[in-house]
C-alpha cells in the first residue's frame, strides 16, 4: 500500500488525529478575502493535523484560511480544494470545496473510495480524486453531485492525473490487462478516451503536465535512475525525449519546463529547460538538500515555487527567472500551491 505523496505524510513518525467529522475554521475571518498569491500548508502540532494559509508572493500578509484542513491543489476561479487526513495517515477522510477565503464549504462525497489525491479543475466546476485502493480515478461536480468512475486501473494515484487547461479533459497513466503502462486522455464525462503513448516505462508516482495551450503533454518515461522528461502532442505524434529528470511542470508561457534532477545520491535540485531541450539550468543549487517538485507561476514564467528540506518543516522558496534570485517566502511549510 502506498502512502500519500505529500512528503510529510510519508514519514512514519507522524501521528495524525483527524477522526473528528466536524470542520473547524476558528481562525478564519468571515469578512476576509485573501490577497495572497500562494496557498501553503503548515502542520498543526497542537491538533495533530494541518492548516491552510494564504501568503503574498513576497512573503507578507500571512493569513489563516482553515485551521484543520489542508489545501490539496492549486486554487481556481475563486475556489479551493480542502481535505482532512484519516487516522491511518494514508488517505483523505473528508473532501471539501470552498471559497478561497475558507467560507461556503461544500462536502464532496467519496462513497466507499479511499482517496489519496484531490484536485480542482481550472474552471472550478469539477474535482477529481484518485484512490490507492483499486487504483480508481473519479470525477465529481464541485458542488457534490454526479460522481463518476473514470478508470479503475490507473498508475500513479497521488496527484498524477491532470485536468487540461480548459478543464474539459484529463490526462493519466493506466495499465490495462497486459500491465503495460500507457498515457491516455479522456473527457471529464468519461467518454472519448484516447491513447496518446503506449509501452511507457513507469515508475512510482511519475508525474505529467499539460502545455498551456492544451496541445502537448510533458511526462516521465523510464526507470530510476534513468528516468527521462519527454514531450508528446496530444494526438500521439512528435514524441521527444528532453533530458534526465522527474516531476515536470510546464511554464505558463509555454517556453520552458521546470523539473527535478538527482544531483547527490537521491537528493534532487530544481532545473529548468527550454521545450526544445536546450538551455538547461540548475536553479536551486542545493547539493546537500532535498527539493519538492517545482510549480511554475500561473500568470507567466517569472517565478517557480519549491520547498527545500528538512521535511516536514521545509522552507518555501521562489525563483525569479528574470533576476535569477531566490527568495525565502515562508518557513515551516509542508506544501505550497499557486493561487490561479
Amino acid at each position: 500500500m502506498k502512502k500519500l505523496y505529500f512528503p510529510v505524510l510519508i514519514l512514519s513518525v507522524l501521528i495524525l488525529s483527524c477522526s473528528d467529522d466536524s470542520v473547524q475554521n476558528t481562525g478564519s475571518n468571515n469578512n476576509y478575502i485573501p490577497t495572497g498569491d500562494i496557498f501553503i500548508i503548515k502542520r498543526s502540532p497542537q491538533q495533530g493535523g494541518y492548516s491552510t494559509f494564504s501568503i503574498n508572493e513576497d512573503g507578507t500578509n500571512l493569513k489563516l484560511i482553515n485551521d484543520s484542513l489542508m489545501i490539496s491543489s492549486s486554487s481556481y476561479s475563486g475556489k479551493i480544494s480542502l481535505a482532512k487526513i484519516d487516522n491511518s495517515g494514508y488517505f483523505f477522510d473528508k473532501l471539501y470545496v470552498a471559497d478561497t477565503n475558507g467560507n461556503n464549504i461544500v462536502n464532496i462525497p467519496r462513497e466507499n473510495y479511499y482517496p489519496v489525491c484531490f484536485i480542482l479543475s481550472p474552471k472550478g466546476d469539477k474535482v477529481l480524486f484518485t484512490t490507492d485502493v483499486e487504483n480508481s480515478l473519479c470525477v465529481i461536480n464541485s458542488y457534490g453531485t454526479g460522481l463518476k468512475l473514470i478508470s479503475n486501473g490507473i498508475r500513479g494515484t497521488e496527484r498524477v492525473p491532470k485536468f487540461s487547461p480548459d478543464g474539459l479533459r484529463i490526462a493519466f497513466f493506466e495499465a490495462p490487462a497486459n500491465l503495460h503502462t500507457a498515457l491516455y486522455i479522456i473527457n471529464t464525462d468519461g467518454f472519448g478516451k484516447v491513447l496518446v503513448k503506449d509501452s511507457i516505462l513507469y515508475q512510482q508516482a511519475a508525474m505529467l503536465d499539460w502545455s498551456p495551450d492544451g496541445s502537448k503533454l510533458v511526462f516521465e518515461n523510464g526507470n530510476a535512475p534513468n528516468t527521462k522528461i519527454c514531450i508528446i502532442d496530444t494526438n500521439g505524434s512528435k514524441y521527444t525525449v528532453l533530458t534526465d529528470g522527474v516531476n515536470p511542470s510546464w511554464s505558463r508561457d509555454g517556453s520552458k519546463i521546470a523539473f527535478l534532477k538527482n544531483v547527490n545520491q537521491g537528493l534532487q535540485d530544481v532545473f529548468i529547460i527550454d521545450t526544445d531541450g536546450s538551455n538547461i539550468q540548475n536553479i536551486s543549487n542545493t547539493f546537500n538538500e532535498l527539493e519538492t517538485e517545482p510549480y511554475c507561476s500561473p500568470v507567466n514564467f517569472n517565478k517557480i515555487l519549491f520547498v527545500t528540506s528538512p521535511m516536514p518543516y521545509g522552507i518555501l522558496k521562489s525563483y525569479d527567472v528574470n533576476s535569477q534570485d531566490i527568495s525565502v517566502i515562508a518557513d515551516s511549510v509542508t506544501w505550497a500551491f499557486w493561487k490561479y
